[in-house]
């Protein structure tokens, strides 16, 4: 495998200072999502055919290096220091796995460009291909395996190329799209949710919307282009390289987010109504801990990688750090007293939350939502009980 690699890189390099010939073509793939979690959204990729050179090849832009070490591993993907690179492959090689191992359907978009297009983009990807410019940071939304194509046309085809604008553009932030994206695993849209900031909560343009490798093609799809018989379209035909098997869109999950979060309500209302004191003070330490460990989380996204979308985190406003130093004062007596005021404070904050978040620029998760109102029961109830307590002990003096 690594033989045929180096033979093909060093036969690109050789190439590197042909041109393509007139009867050479360049076709946008678009590949199907699959099983796994990380192609919900599919995969877009470059083919370049020519006859004259006997060549089919892929440009692949998501591909990266899988370090020995699985815990430098995760901890690269965390920061986002994985080192992403645009990988060129025989048509054959990139399509086998969609087909034979992952049965996903590969779809391509024949385009409609002259030789002297061809040949603007056939530079850039060679030049793209360099070892030295091969790698690039890596990011979900404005730099990935789609939207480096998208910058690819802008660049060498310039006003040659007359973008359609899809009927959805403007019509939903990222983070809808996510949501949309990950439907079939609430559990996963949760986690999303929790660990991206409000960055993500802008509407998303006509060019943005090419992050999607689906949008992006249907994009391609209604968009022209400039030739010397005037405007024509940009896609010439379409054709399934390789059948696959339908997805089902139902995730098939009955204890989701939104279960879990209303079961937690559920409780913390059970022991306030029948004054529990001793369990409602046991529930909100573990509730305290998870929100507290969380909150970590949370600002190590934000302050401790490379990811823009997890910059800004408003849901740190109820999943704090500071959750773990209450969760310590809260079976400190002598604090109560000074906690009381604490306690009222925070319950109006959270209702707060729950009254204005639509005029918050991050949009909360309705789990989120329904942990918020959580928070807002149990310091108000803490802080009733110590006013309470506070009025039988000056009665019993």
């Amino acid at each position: 495998m690594k033989k045929m690699l180096i033979i093909l890189s060093l036969l690109l390099n050789l190439l590197s200072f042909a041109q393509l010939s007139e009867n050479s073509k360049i076709y946008l793939i678009t590949c199907e999502v699959g099983d796994e979690i990380y192609t919900q959204f599919g995969h877009s990729a470059l083919r370049v055919v020519d006859p004259a050179s006997g060549q089919d090849i892929t440009f692949n832009w998501g591909v990266f290096e899988v370090p020995e070490d699985q815990v430098d591993f995760m901890y690269k993907f965390a920061k986002a220091t994985l080192p992403y690179y645009m990988d060129v492959t025989s048509t054959k090689q990139f399509v086998y796995p969609y087909w034979e191992i992952e049965k996903r359907e590969v779809r391509q978009q024949e385009l409609n460009l002259n030789l002297e297009q061809k040949n603007k983009i056939w530079k850039m990807l060679q030049t793209n291909a360099l070892p030295e410019n091969k790698y690039y940071k890596y990011d979900f939304f404005f730099d990935n395996c789609a939207t480096r194509i998208r910058d690819i046309f802008n660049e060498a085809l310039g006003q040659d190329i007359i973008w359609a604008e899809h009927p959805e553009a403007g019509e939903h932030t990222f983070r809808e799209m996510i949501d949309q994206g990950y439907a079939s695993h609430p559990w996963l849209d949760f986690g999303i949710d929790l660990v991206l900031g409000y960055r993500i909560d802008q509407q998303v343009n006509n060019m943005n919307l090419m992050f999607n490798p689906f949008y992006m093609e249907e994009i391609f799809e209604e968009s022209q282009i400039q030739t010397g018989s005037g405007l024509q379209n940009l896609v010439l035909s379409n054709e399934i390289v390789t059948p696959g098997t339908k997805r089902s869109e139902a995730s098939g999950v009955w204890f989701t987010p939104l279960v879990l979060t209303i079961s937690i309500l559920v409780i913390t209302l059970i022991f306030a109504f029948f004054r529990l004191d001793v369990l409602l003070k046991i529930w909100a330490s573990l509730l305290l801990f998870i929100t507290g460990l969380l909150g970590i989380l949370l600002i190590f996204m934000w302050v401790g990688t490379d990811h823009v979308a997890t910059k800004g985190n408003l849901n740190l406003l109820w999943a704090n750090p500071l959750w773990l130093v209450l969760m310590v004062l809260l079976w400190v007596k002598k604090w109560q007293v000074k906690l009381a005021s604490t306690y009222l404070y925070l319950s109006l904050g959270m209702l707060a939350l729950v009254l204005f978040f639509l005029m918050l620029p991050q949009e909360f998760h309705v789990g989120s939502r329904v942990l918020i109102i959580n928070w807002t029961i149990l310091f108000y109830f803490f802080y009733r009980n110590q006013i309470m307590k506070e009025k039988k002990d000056q009665t019993s003096l």
